[in-house]
């Protein structure tokens, strides 16, 4: 809930700070349970994947939906003192980051952009992350919007096309051409 109304406009407004302090707190873990029935001294392991908080978590959701996946995307932020989430993450569940917690990443960061939802729009028979990420981002000095294109592997910038306003942000989730979704 506390995330919840940091979000709403007065305090977005007034006290920015509410909202991106309920963002710090998440952030993804990784959970192991134990499958051996009647363990005693069986524990949960968790481990922080991501030192940071952030949002929009997504995956090749086509390909690896429930399924064991190497790699996700999402919006974080740049540092600790960032007052909104103003980069796309690319986290690589399988390489420890060897120089702190978590595990490696690679990110895509502008001064004064604010991404939304990464989008990974796969190439035909590819890898998990052979493909591309788009993310709508607004641009405050600009102020309008431009759809951003990062190669999915790499991060790096590919394209972009650029908005003559400022799109507001939308929601999010996966979206189908058809009331059913495709089969996984």
């Amino acid at each position: 809930m506390e995330t919840l109304r940091g979000m709403f406009i007065d305090n977005l407004v007034n006290e920015p700070e509410a909202f991106m302090s309920a963002v710090r707190r998440g952030g993804p873990f990784r959970y192991r349970l134990p499958l051996q029935p009647a363990d005693p001294d069986a524990m949960i392991e968790g481990e922080r994947l991501w030192e940071r908080g952030l949002e929009f978590p997504t995956v090749f959701y086509e390909k690896y939906n429930t399924r064991k996946h190497r790699y996700f995307y999402a919006v974080s932020t740049v540092d600790e003192h960032s007052l909104f989430l103003d980069t796309l993450l690319k986290v690589d569940l399988d390489t420890p980051n060897p120089h702190g917690s978590g595990r490696t990443y690679k990110t895509w960061h502008r001064v004064g952009c604010y991404p939304g939802e990464p989008i990974f729009v796969p190439r035909c028979d590819g890898e998990e992350d052979d493909g591309v990420i788009l993310s709508v981002v607004l641009d405050v000095n600009e102020k309008k919007s431009f759809l951003l294109v990062l190669d999915a592997q790499t991060m790096t910038f590919l394209a972009s096309a650029q908005m003559s306003y400022a799109m507001p942000f939308g929601f999010h989730g996966r979206h189908y051409p058809s009331p059913h979704p495709l089969p996984m």
